[in-house]
């Protein structure tokens, strides 16, 4: 695939994708490996949140979609991924 798209349980510039279930985590990273280019699609209230398991690294993460404003997503954007707001 060119473009995994992939939702959060949590997203943290430090700790990266997280999800609840390992199961879930699992899959997502499997994806991501497949695909050319990770997208997270996650709400402001997911962004600064770890759930239990560690899904991505943030260097695994290339783009986020978000309808957080460019204050909370600046710590994503120092890290070098992309943010895109919506």
């Amino acid at each position: 695939a060119e473009v995994a798209v992939l939702g959060a349980c949590g997203l943290d510039a430090d700790f990266g994708l997280s999800s609840d279930e390992p199961l879930e985590s699992s899959v997502k990273r499997a994806m991501a490996a497949a695909a050319e280019r990770a997208l997270v699609v996650t709400g402001a209230g997911k962004l600064g949140q770890r759930a239990r398991h560690r899904t991505l690294v943030p260097a695994e993460i290339d783009a986020i979609v978000t309808d957080a404003g460019p204050e909370r997503t600046a710590p994503f954007t120092t890290a070098g991924i992309e943010v895109v707001h919506g």
